[in-house]
């Protein structure tokens, strides 16, 4: 299958108002709502803006190609050996709550390094109990929801078919509530 990818602005848009802030931006959304392509969006907006790959360390922890790092001691070295000296570093760790105590090493990557972090998982692990006391004032949370219908008709237009032409179109709200709410009932 065809994978057309596009971007989400208003995501994109708060990523950018937090940029470079000392907040830990934390991405949160119910499963498959897209918060793995947010930060994988910003990260291509940061390599187009100027930010080297080097200053760039985005780790998806639902891979095992990154099981070895899910200690807060096997992150918090594997980081520090890819800072770079002098250089703003940023950090991307998509479904962090896989990682064992990883918010000491997240609160510590806070202190010791230049860095600009961005999280993602889900809202009750990542809002939960410690992690709300341990980053209290030093966190921003950013929810993202699975595609809205505007953004669905945006979707439609790759498809070759002008979201106009669409909207005139009885299947037109249909496709878009069968495409998403067999989804997020299936899950229930």
């Amino acid at each position: 299958m065809l994978q057309t990818v596009f971007d989400r602005p208003i995501y994109l848009n708060r990523l950018k108002k937090y940029q470079n802030s000392e907040f830990i931006k934390v991405i949160t959304g119910v499963r498959r709502s897209g918060k793995t392509f947010v930060l994988e969006m910003f990260r291509r907006y940061l390599q187009t803006s100027g930010v080297a790959e080097a200053q760039i360390v985005f780790l998806n922890f639902e891979s095992m190609q990154h099981q070895a790092l899910r200690t807060a001691e096997t992150l918090y070295r594997y980081v520090m050996e890819r800072a770079q000296a002098g250089q703003k570093m940023y950090l991307f760790f998509d479904e962090i709550q896989r990682v064992a105590d990883w918010e000491d090493a997240v609160n510590s990557l806070r202190v010791d390094l230049d860095a600009d972090i961005y999280l993602s998982g889900s809202n009750s692990s990542l809002l939960s109990g410690e992690l709300a006391t341990l980053l209290v004032g030093r966190m921003v949370e950013i929810p993202v929801f699975p595609l809205s219908f505007q953004e669905y008709m945006q979707f439609r237009q790759f498809d070759g078919v002008p979201a106009r032409r669409w909207w005139k179109t009885k299947k037109c709200a249909t496709r878009f509530w069968t495409a998403f709410s067999i989804r997020f009932y299936s899950k229930m």
